[in-house]
C-alpha cells in the first residue's frame, strides 16, 4: 500500500474487503486488498461512509464504502495552506514484539500543502488544484536487520469541470500518488540493539497515476444519464544496488546470519492497473426514481520476481548436530 496509510474495518468485515471510491472510480488495492490510492484530505470535498446495506452502485465490497468526491473550482477563487510537523522528540512507543524492536524504532514527518481553485471562464469553466509535500523518515527494527526509510516525493492533482450547456457537464479528475521511497539497510544484533553493517541502499517506489473523465447529462427533465471512463494504477517495484548479489544465509549457528552483499532478499518489477468503464441511468417519475446501471473492470497485475542475483544460497550444518 501507500507509505503512511492505516486501514479501518467496519461491521465485523476485514479491512481487506473493502470498497474505496473517487469520483466514481474504485480506486482500491486489488491485489493485496490493502488500503487505496492516497488521497489527500486537501483534495477531498465529501466523504461518505457506507458500513452496510448498500446500493448495487457500490459492489465489489463485502465491506464499508469509502465513497469520495474532490473539490471542484468556482466562480470564486479559493485556496488553503497548512503546515504539520512531527518531530522524532515527541512520538510514543510501542512494546516489542518477537520479530520487531519496536522501542527502537522513530520517526519524523514535515509535511506542507497547498491548494487553489476557481473560474477560468466564469459559469463555464473551472479548475481546482493541489499539492502535498511530505519530508519523512522512519526507521524499522526487525530479528537481524534494520531499514532506515527516507520519502520526500510531492502527492498532487486536480479537477477541470466544463459546463458545456446548463445540461450538460464533463469533469476531468487526475490525481498522482506516485512515491519513491529511499531505504538504507543494515545488519542489526537484537541481543545488543546495535547497527552492525550497512548492507547497501535501494528504493521502494509505490502508487501510480489516477485519471477520470466523467460526463453527466440531462437528456430529458426526468431523465438523467452519466458515463465515466477510468485508470487506476500502482507500481510496487523494489530496486536496491545488491540486486546482482546472490541471497545467501549461514544457518550452522544458533543465529541464522546474512552473508554476502546482498540487500534485499529479491529483485524483480511489480505493478498494476486498473481500467474502468461505468454507465448510470436515473428515471424521475413524480415522487420516485429508478435507477439502473453497469460497470466494467479490467484488473491486470503484472510480476516477475526472483532471488537477488537469481540464486538462493543457505548453509547448514549436515548430520547430528
Amino acid at each position: 500500500h501507500t507509505p503512511g496509510q492505516g486501514f479501518a474495518s467496519f461491521s465485523g468485515a476485514s479491512f481487506g474487503e473493502n470498497s474505496y471510491q473517487l469520483n466514481g472510480l474504485n480506486v482500491g488495492n486489488f491485489r493485496a486488498m490493502m488500503g487505496s490510492t492516497f488521497v489527500p484530505m486537501e483534495f477531498v470535498d465529501e466523504v461518505q461512509v457506507k458500513t452496510g446495506g448498500y446500493e448495487a452502485e457500490f459492489g465489489r465490497s463485502t465491506g464499508g464504502v469509502i465513497n469520495m468526491v474532490t473539490k471542484s473550482g468556482t466562480n470564486t477563487f479559493r485556496g488553503g495552506f497548512s503546515a504539520y510537523w512531527e518531530p522524532e522528540a515527541l512520538q510514543g512507543q510501542q512494546p516489542d514484539t518477537l520479530w520487531d524492536d519496536n522501542q527502537e524504532e522513530g520517526r519524523e514527518n514535515l509535511e506542507v500543502n497547498a491548494s487553489l481553485g476557481g473560474p477560468i471562464l466564469r459559469d463555464r469553466l473551472f479548475f481546482f488544484g493541489f499539492v502535498r509535500y511530505s519530508d519523512t523518515w522512519f526507521t524499522d527494527f526487525y530479528t537481524n536487520i534494520a531499514d532506515l526509510h527516507e520519502t520526500s516525493t510531492p502527492y498532487w492533482g486536480g479537477k477541470l469541470d466544463w459546463y458545456m450547456t446548463p445540461s450538460h457537464r464533463l469533469e476531468g479528475t487526475y490525481i498522482s500518488d506516485d512515491v519513491d521511497v529511499h531505504f538504507t539497510r543494515y545488519d542489526y544484533d537484537s541481543e545488543t540493539r546495535t547497527l552492525v553493517d550497512q548492507r547497501g541502499t535501494g528504493v521502494r517506489i509505490r502508487g501510480g497515476q489516477n485519471y477520470i473523465l466523467k460526463y453527466t447529462g440531462m437528456l430529458a427533465s426526468d431523465f438523467l444519464i452519466s458515463a465515466q471512463a477510468g485508470r487506476n494504477e500502482f507500481n510496487r517495484t523494489n530496486f536496491s544496488d545488491g540486486d546482482e548479489c546472490p541471497y545467501a544465509k549461514d544457518a550452522r549457528g544458533e543465529v541464522t546470519l546474512n552473508i554476502g552483499c546482498w540487500v534485499r532478499g529479491g529483485r524483480g518489477r511489480d505493478s498494476d492497473t486498473r481500467d474502468a468503464f461505468r454507465v448510470d441511468l436515473d428515471w424521475f417519475v413524480g415522487d420516485h426514481s429508478l435507477r439502473a446501471g453497469a460497470d466494467y473492470e479490467m484488473n491486470v497485475a503484472s510480476q516477475a520476481r526472483e532471488y537477488s542475483g537469481g540464486v538462493y544460497y543457505r548453509y547448514v550444518l549436515n548430520g547430528d548436530p
